[in-house]
């Protein structure tokens, strides 16, 4: 009776091993099926587009050399898990498309793009264009003159205009560096007279074209890309006017009604004791009446005082007006 009782206590602890056993299993996999269905439901693969620029690497020991590619960009799709690709879709994350340079001696020539990111997890289904046209360029930097240019031109008795900074750095590519002899800046005498100053871009001046009057435009930059030309104003006075000096006496039985000046005022420079002299006003040379008998128009040149030149222009038109008594 002993013996029969024995084995049966036996396998119901066996048999109830297996049954804990077997629902751990079961529980485990539960969690993990619900783990698994949370992740996809919460964290589901997704698509992701952007754009990359496109860098040459391997140029790093080398001095004075800029590469480029052309395109300068690739269009990238990748894929993986919404919290993955979340830094890069924030701006966050690194990626990198690359043309890789080492050991490579062609200074142009086509090269496959790779594409880095920073997760192992995701997929890079695309690269579009898979190869781009590189050029490694060498580079210059040297220094060179502002040189102003008036519009329409500078009038005789305005002040010699000065550009500050009047050198300028020039870098960009070596052979289009070697050719550039100068910058210009361009300004136009009316900002000049108005307010002593004007600021201006500057744009190179060739070798070939020394006189900027050409579409040369190199792939060069220029720091820094605008200079302020002025002039001294302490030496410009406001628009003085112009009083005609009559001399002599009309015809008898005629007199004079009158007279008109055009232009009425005109800019002059000078000294600030010489301009002082003048009173507001200019004369012009003599304009002789001796025996006239009509009226008439005298073209005549302006007389300054010693000190003071006329700006823009050196004569006037005088129209004097005579009547019979």
């Amino acid at each position: 009776m002993e013996s029969t009782g024995k084995p049966k206590r036996t396998t119901t602890h066996h048999e109830s091993r297996r049954s804990r056993l077997s629902r751990l299993v079961l529980a485990v996999l539960l969690g993990c099926s619900f783990w698994l269905w949370r992740t996809v439901k919460t964290n589901p693969v997704e698509i992701y587009e952007t754009t990359v620029n496109v860098t040459v690497t391997g140029l790093e020991a080398e001095k004075n050399v800029e590469a480029g590619t052309e395109p300068s960009s690739v269009r990238v799709i990748l894929r993986g898990r919404r919290s993955e690709l979340a830094p890069l879709r924030s701006g966050q994350g690194l990626m990198r498309a690359t043309v890789p340079l080492n050991g490579t001696t062609s200074r142009s020539g086509v090269s496959g793009v790779t594409v880095t990111v920073p997760f192992s997890d995701i997929v890079v289904d695309s690269v579009a264009p898979s190869e781009v046209t590189y050029a490694v360029r060498e580079l210059d930097t040297k220094k060179v003159p502002v040189r102003v240019r008036v519009i329409p031109s500078r009038s005789p008795g305005t002040p010699e205009p000065q550009a500050s900074p009047d050198k300028v750095d020039v870098k960009g590519d070596k052979s289009a560096v070697e050719r550039i002899v100068a910058v210009v800046a361009v300004v136009r005498e009316e900002d000049l007279l108005s307010r002593g100053w004007a600021d201006s871009l500057v744009r190179p001046v060739d070798a070939y074209d020394l006189y900027a009057d050409g579409p040369y435009d190199p792939k060069v930059e220029i720091k820094p890309a605008s200079v302020r030309v002025q002039i001294q104003l302490e030496n410009v006075s406001p628009t003085v006017e112009v009083t005609p000096e009559l001399t002599g006496l009309p015809a008898n039985g005629y007199t004079v009604e009158g007279y008109s000046v055009s232009p009425t005022r005109v800019q002059v420079s000078g000294t600030r004791e010489a301009l002082a002299t003048m009173a507001g006003h200019i004369p012009t040379e003599p304009i002789d009446l001796s025996g006239r008998m009509g009226s008439f128009d005298a073209k005549v040149s302006l007389r300054p005082p010693d000190g003071v030149t006329p700006i823009g222009r050196n004569t006037v038109t005088v129209t004097v007006r005579i009547a019979k008594q």
